[in-house]
This record gives structure tokens, C-alpha cells and sequence, in this order.
């Protein structure tokens, strides 16, 4: 039995041996396969719990952001106030004097340059502020993909007192920065209102034309020297020379980590992108303060519909004279401590989030890069 069971190997040791081969060679095939896929399962598994995390980061940095610019609000209110007093103009109001009308018109001037120097003010705090934490989001974030690839490794890309500096010089955009805006907005106002008489009556259509002619006056390439500066970055940093010299206690080496964080940020506020994000929180912003106005409007409109007579809202109209103390209070309503439909608007401005997560990801990717190449070299 044995014997016939080994010829029969031996006249078919061929198939044999293929069949083996190719049993094998299956085998191994189908367990190579599954460690491949089981590999990419896993790299898939680790690119997708990264970039939850790294979103995760990204929407608490975006949170942090918007806390910190409420935290700032009250800071920009007393700049504005600072710099369109509007108190002394009232005082005097009520010491009925014989110039009373001239008063008035020195109030008007003010009372409507602060409502449009707290709307810039504001897109500019928050453009400022979504910059410089979208930049030290990215970095930080880096550092902490550095700690969990390297448990021996404690260098930090931003240490927690150069946070401090570079977020310190917020303050230049809130005096120096503020001021800057408050001299042009002063300009176009009193260009398209000065002839405005105390007694003119207004639609809410009328006042939407006349804020649009204002922020033309600032915005339009025919506005000449009036034009609010087109690189808006000289007014929310100060210039290289005199920012990094305070900051840095007078060293300004070129390798000084501040020196070039300072620089990368100038370049984002630098660019055309910064711009068109600037124009469309102006553009959200100025909705929104058109819509503070339309209350009063609204609410006129009731007083005047008390009667039998149903009164179209948009056919209503205001003394321009009562409208200054409106005008002149926003100032307190936008910027209290209960965050307004303004800021929370501006905040949510979508463009501003995705330009913001393109921000944050760049520098996430640029210091992840400067590492590999320093480690390179070393």
C-alpha cells in the first residue's frame, strides 16, 4: 500500500510541488494582504483621530478667540470714548447756552463718527485677534505633536512668555490703532453730514445711503488721502522698528523667535486675503448697525400707527436731531458686557472661519516643516 502510495507521489511530484508553490504562495499572498490592509486601517484610524484632534484644537482656539475679543470690547469703548467726547457736549447742553445750536451740530458730528468708529474698530479687533490665534494655535499645536513623538523631548516653538509678548501688543490697535480710525471716520462724517440739518427728517432708507456715502468716503479708491490706509496692518501692529524694540527690551536679532512670529503675522495682515475678509466683516458689521438703527424705526413706526392709520415702517421718519442720542449711545449698547447681535455677527462670519482654519493649518504645517529641516541639518 505504501509502495503504490509512493510511486503515485513520484510520477506526480510536479503537480506536486506546484500545487505547493502555489498553496503557499496563496497563503502568503492573503497574509500580506491583511497586514497591508490592517496597516492602512490602522494609518487610517491615526489620520482620522489627528485631524479630529487637530479640529477639536482649532474650535477651542476659535472659542478662546472669541472670548478674548469680548474681554477686549470694553477696552475699544473707552478708547472711542476717549477720543469722541461726547459728555463735555452734553453737559454744556444742559446749561442752555446762547450757542446751543452750534452745540448740537458739534454733537452730531460726534454722536454719528462713533457709531461708524466702533464698527471699524470692531472688525479690526476681531481680524487681529482671529490672526494671532490662529498663529499661536498652529504652533502650539505643533508642540504638542512634538511631546506625543518625542516623550524626551521639552523645547516648546512658543514658550509661554513669548505668548505673552506677542499677544501684548494687541494694545497698540487699542490706543495708537483706534485714534488712527477715529481721525478718518471724522472726516467722512463731516463731509457727508455737516450740511445735514438738525430738523431734516430721515427714512431708515435714507440713513442706510448715508452711512454707504460715509464708508465710501473711507473705502473708495476716489477718496484720496481721506481713504482709510489699504494695509490695514499699519493700524493694528506697529511698525517693525518701534513693535520688537518694546517687545524684546531693545534686541532686535534677526534669529529672535518674537522678531520672526512678528513678521509672519505683518505678512498674513499684509495680504489680499486679510483685505477681503476686512470688507466682508465691515460689510456684516455695517448690517448690523443699520438694524440697531431700524429698532428706533420700528418702534416709532408702533407710536405712529397707534391710531386708526396703519404707517409703513420704511415710510417713517426721524428728526435728524433725534436721532444723535441714538446714534451716540450705541457706543454703551454694542460694547457692554452682554455680548451684542453686532459682535456675536462678526464673530460668526463664515469666510472669517474658514480663512482662519486655513491660518491655523498653514502654521501647523510651516513649524512641522522647520523642525524636520533643523533636525536634518543637525
Amino acid at each position: 500500500m505504501l509502495g503504490r502510495v509512493w510511486e503515485f507521489v513520484k510520477r506526480h511530484r510536479r503537480k506536486f510541488v506546484f500545487a505547493g508553490v502555489v498553496i503557499g504562495g496563496g497563503i502568503l499572498i492573503k497574509n500580506y494582504a491583511r497586514k497591508k490592509i490592517r496597516d492602512w486601517e490602522e494609518k487610517q484610524m491615526a489620520e482620522c483621530l489627528e485631524t479630529m484632534r487637530r479640529e477639536q484644537y482649532f474650535e477651542s482656539m476659535q472659542r478662546t478667540c472669541n472670548s478674548t475679543v469680548l474681554s477686549f470690547v470694553g477696552n475699544m469703548r473707552d478708547q472711542i470714548i476717549r477720543c469722541l467726547d461726547s459728555d463735555s457736549l452734553t453737559s454744556l447742553l444742559k446749561t442752555k447756552p446762547q450757542n446751543r445750536v452750534k452745540i448740537w451740530e458739534d454733537l452730531k458730528l460726534v454722536a454719528f463718527s462713533r457709531a461708524m468708529s466702533l464698527t471699524y474698530s470692531s472688525a479690526l479687533l476681531i481680524l487681529l485677534l482671529r490672526v494671532k490665534l490662529s498663529i499661536l494655535g498652529g504652533y502650539m499645536y505643533s508642540d504638542i505633536l512634538k511631546k506625543s513623538n518625542d516623550a524626551d523631548s521639552q523645547s516648546s516653538s512658543f514658550p509661554l512668555e513669548l505668548q505673552h509678548k506677542y499677544l501684548e501688543n494687541v494694545q497698540y490697535l487699542l490706543t495708537s490703532g483706534i485714534q488712527t480710525v477715529v481721525n478718518y471716520v471724522q472726516k467722512a462724517v463731516r463731509q457727508e453730514i455737516e450740511q445735514l440739518s438738525l430738523k431734516e427728517r430721515l427714512s431708515l432708507s435714507d440713513l442706510e445711503n448715508l452711512i454707504k456715502k460715509i464708508r465710501q468716503g473711507l473705502e473708495s479708491e476716489e477718496a484720496g488721502n481721506s481713504r482709510l490706509p489699504v494695509d490695514i496692518s499699519c493700524l493694528l501692529l506697529p511698525t517693525e522698528e518701534c513693535g520688537l524694540s518694546e517687545a524684546t527690551g531693545g534686541l532686535l536679532l534677526s534669529e529672535d523667535k518674537l522678531h520672526i512670529i512678528m513678521s509672519e503675522t505683518r505678512d498674513v495682515l499684509e495680504s489680499n486675503d486679510c483685505r477681503v475678509i476686512f470688507n466682508q466683516l465691515l460689510d456684516n458689521g455695517f448690517s448690523q448697525l443699520v438694524d440697531c438703527f431700524a429698532e428706533y424705526f420700528v418702534g416709532a413706526q408702533d407710536e405712529a400707527s397707534s391710531g386708526d392709520a396703519f404707517q409703513n415702517p420704511n415710510e417713517v421718519t426721524i428728526a435728524v436731531a433725534k436721532l444723535i442720542p441714538l446714534a451716540n449711545g450705541m457706543v454703551h449698547g454694542i460694547c457692554s458686557d452682554e455680548p451684542s447681535q453686532l459682535i456675536q455677527h462678526m464673530l460668526a462670519e463664515s469666510s472669517l472661519k474658514t480663512w482662519s482654519a486655513n491660518i491655523y493649518e498653514a502654521f501647523v504645517s510651516h513649524v512641522d516643516a522647520s523642525d524636520r529641516n533643523h533636525n536634518a541639518r543637525s
